[in-house]
């Protein structure tokens, strides 16, 4: 019998055992929504606590200032949204203006008169 690539045992090596640590992971659904409430999120198991304290207070300045921040959002909103408004409204009446005064440049023209002669045909005695 004869045996193609099988190579040799190698008696007497042990293999080594690789030993891994336990890997700390987030999602990064997870990341995201530390992100929105501007936390930092955690790097490793012991800053956990850390970011729970963090989290505790961000949570408390949002039950004791969340109205009044949410109140000032909304005034900046209505705000901006009236000066939207005025724009279109000032765009609208320089569009109308402009319009007008391209009316009256093309009532200030002469009127030509189309044409080369009799019948509009050119020509001699056709």
């Amino acid at each position: 019998m004869f045996q193609v690539g099988g190579g040799k045992k190698q008696k007497g090596k042990k293999q080594k055992k690789v030993e891994y640590e336990d890997i700390f992971s987030m999602d990064i659904m997870t990341i995201q929504k530390f992100a929105l409430i501007g936390i930092s999120p955690p790097t490793d198991p012991p800053a956990l606590d850390k970011k729970l304290e963090e989290i505790e207070a961000k949570k408390k300045w949002y039950e004791e200032n969340g109205a009044s921040a949410l109140q000032t959002q909304i005034d900046d909103l209505v705000k901006q949204q009236k000066l939207l408004e005025e724009n279109e409204r000032e765009q609208t009446r320089k569009e109308k203006l402009a319009a007008q005064e391209e009316e009256e440049k093309e009532a200030e023209q002469p009127q030509r008169r189309g044409g080369r002669g009799r019948g509009g045909r050119g020509g001699r005695g056709a």
